[in-house]
């Protein structure tokens, strides 16, 4: 009776997997910290709306800028630089500005508003962290082809998904919000399709542990 060869698949190692799991839950342990730290920082720092970094308030080098070229400057008066929270583009970040936050070109009475925008941008950004790091430890404990671990792999879906509502929210608050507006692009972007090819990922992935339930119960 002849016989076929067998098709060998090639897989990788489990405790190697683990090992990456192990690693990568790490990383996202290291992202949340971080994340939340910003986030507090957001909370505490001066605001400005502006994207560009000037080698003066931007204020003055709107007045002189046509008016003079561009003086040597002494490296011993140079301004002190400070942190602040921009809220320039489509998300808010922590920046390294040389001027006074009174160059903003925030309204106002948006501040208070627009800080509570921002924090609530940069605490999305942590919940993604979180939702990473608990897939990734689901990995590292060896539950890879499990409903838990399909379940959290459609909140990183649905993560992804979300941040192009939450980033159009914001730009569109902060365009409103100041006196200077800038380009608000309202085409989905990288994320938001990733997001739609995981949740394909992950509805195979629970086709094939269905499958492979019904197998072991008839057998």
């Amino acid at each position: 009776m002849e016989e076929h060869p067998r098709i060998r698949i090639m897989r990788v190692p489990k405790d190697r997997a683990v090992r990456l799991s192990h690693v990568l839950r790490a990383f996202c342990t290291f992202a949340l910290c971080l994340s939340i730290a910003v986030t507090v920082a957001a909370a505490f720092l001066p605001m400005v709306s502006v994207e560009k970094v000037y080698a003066r308030s931007p204020a003055i080098h709107r007045q002189q800028a046509a008016m003079e070229a561009p003086a040597q400057t002494d490296p011993w008066n140079e301004p002190e630089n400070h942190w602040f929270l921009s809220l320039a583009g489509g998300r808010p970040k922590i920046a390294l500005f040389n001027y006074q936050p009174d160059d903003s070109a925030l309204k106002p009475e948006k501040e208070l508003h627009a800080r509570l925008l921002a924090l609530l941008t940069l605490s999305y950004g942590i919940l993604g962290a979180w939702v990473f790091r608990r897939l990734f430890a689901s990995y590292a404990e060896g539950r890879i082809f499990e409903v838990e671990s399909i379940r959290q792999l459609k909140h990183i879906a649905w993560w992804l998904i979300g941040t192009f509502p939450v980033g159009l929210t914001y730009s569109i608050a902060m365009n409103q919000w100041t006196s200077v507006h800038f380009t608000i692009y309202v085409n989905p972007d990288d994320k938001f399709f990733f997001g739609l090819f995981m949740f394909a990922i992950a509805a195979i992935m629970q086709e094939a542990v269905g499958m492979k339930e019904q197998l072991e119960d008839t057998v």
